[in-house]
């Protein structure tokens, strides 16, 4: 019988590198991946402090990117935010950086480009979209005293 011993790693145990090595650091390769979601018009959560905004990358130069803002009337410059949180997806993982936050023009938003991409294979919460307008189905008991007209939205449970 043969006993093995696990390996000596130096900066860590096996896993811990491992788990490094998901990282992505290089700045090359996340301008890269910043240059294709704006080319293919894709979408990236910008985590503010109070809501979560969808964005899209509209222009990039040497170490910053610009997004542009669903909402004009958002403005993070009077919020005193000095770094926002992106997250994407990006080839069916989850990548998600922090960047530090340069200036607003309307509703275009200038970020740098962030230090690090980390990855989950699995996103964290699942993304929900609210449009304008949504379709509701209502149900609700009938009681023979209580008219139509008395019923209001606050008593009955959306589905």
């Amino acid at each position: 019988m043969q006993l093995y011993r696990k390996p000596f790693v130096k900066g860590g145990t096996l896993a811990e590198i491992e788990a490094k090595d998901k990282d992505i650091e290089s700045i090359e390769r996340i301008r890269r991946i910043i240059g294709i979601l704006r080319l293919d018009s894709r979408e990236v959560e910008l985590h503010l402090p109070n809501y979560i905004e969808v964005a899209k990358i509209s222009d990039t130069a040497q170490g910053s990117f610009r997004v542009k803002l669903t909402n004009p009337l958002i403005n993070l410059a009077e919020q005193g935010i000095e770094d926002v949180y992106i997250n994407f997806i990006f080839s069916g993982v989850e990548l998600f950086g922090k960047c530090k936050f340069i200036e607003q023009e309307r509703a275009f938003v200038a970020l740098q480009f962030p230090v690090s991409l980390k990855s989950r294979t699995k996103r964290k919460f699942p993304r929900v979209k609210i449009r304008p307008s949504f379709p509701v189905e209502l149900k609700y008991k009938e009681y023979p005293e209580v008219k139509v007209g008395s019923v209001s939205s606050g008593g009955l449970p959306v589905k």
